[in-house]
């Protein structure tokens, strides 16, 4: 499958899920507002196959006032969104999440003063949830988490 095709998918999936927000202001289990919710780059690999053959996933994260960060995978023609993991290090608020280039670190950062590195093994998230791989304290609120690209 063509990953510029895929991309379009995960968009649809990330506009489905934001217009849920937009609307109820939860989703999926948060129990409280979501401030933040970012896509993954597209993955190819070890995932069960959609009808077409192919292994293409992305990972979507939200932040939310209820403390946690939710991690979330689509896949398949029809875009469904299973939750893998509810990520919990905050103290306060996560007000925002971004993910890297390679999509191997997630960031999510909040009210509690901190950004929390998240080290994330696409393939295996079935099996283990991402592990903090490191923790940066601010003297205020981190308002905004941001990869710097190239």
């Amino acid at each position: 499958m063509v990953k510029e095709e895929w991309r379009g998918r995960a968009s649809g999936a990330v506009e489905g899920l934001l217009s849920e927000v937009a609307s109820t202001q939860q989703v999926l289990g948060h129990n409280e507002r979501i401030f933040s919710c970012r896509c993954s780059r597209v993955f190819e690999g070890k995932r069960k196959r959609d009808e077409e053959g192919a292994s293409s996933f992305v990972l979507i994260a939200t932040g939310s006032e209820d403390k946690t960060v939710r991690l979330w995978r689509s896949e398949g023609l029809d875009r469904k969104i299973k939750l893998l993991h509810v990520l919990k290090a905050h103290d306060e608020e996560c007000l925002s999440v971004s993910w890297s280039d390679d999509g191997k670190t997630l960031a999510s950062c909040g009210a509690d003063n901190t950004v929390v590195l998240w080290s994330v093994d696409a393939d295996a998230l079935d099996d283990a949830p991402p592990r903090v791989a490191g923790r940066l304290v601010h003297k205020d609120h981190v308002y905004k988490a941001i990869f710097k690209t190239g």
